[in-house]
């Protein structure tokens, strides 16, 4: 079990870094290039569309790319709050698969316990909306046990 969420945060951490590298934009400013990160600002316009656009319509694209925004500027806890929106709005997978994995990776930081059943909760509801990953974390988490249902584990 414990080595199986090691592999998914290292996983995660590894994606993170790439991200943080393809973050970089190239800012020109008439005669002088740079290759500083923009600023994020939670304020802006666009974000602010996104966000909107995928909560409120279900626009998947537009949550992907507020979810890049986000992670690539290291915001992904503030980005939980929209995950669970989203999830919970559109039910969408991805979003309940974003939800645990947000959950787990800032457990030990903002202590948010490890043993409660809110993340699987997420990772189930991904599972049973037909996500594949879900599916995978879950057997390997379940091995040869029965999957159980995500309103099961609350009670």
């Amino acid at each position: 079990m414990k080595i199986n969420q090691i592999i998914i945060v290292l996983g995660c951490i590894i994606s993170l870094i790439c991200c943080k590298q393809e973050g970089k934009e190239i800012m020109a400013d008439k005669n002088n290039i740079t290759s500083e990160p923009v600023l994020f600002d939670i304020n802006n316009d666009t974000i602010k569309e996104n966000l909107n656009d995928a909560i409120k319509k279900g626009d998947t694209i537009a949550y992907l790319k507020s979810l890049k925004i986000f992670t690539t500027n290291g915001y992904e806890k503030e980005f939980l709050y929209y995950a669970m929106k989203m999830a919970e709005e559109q039910h969408y997978p991805l979003a309940y698969e974003n939800v645990y994995t947000i959950l787990l990776r800032i457990s030990d930081e903002n202590g948010y316990r490890k043993d409660s059943k809110i993340g699987e909760y997420y990772l189930l509801k991904a599972y049973e909306l037909g996500s594949k990953s879900a599916k995978y974390n879950l057997e390997n988490f379940y091995k040869n046990k029965p999957i159980p249902t995500s309103a099961s584990v609350l009670k």
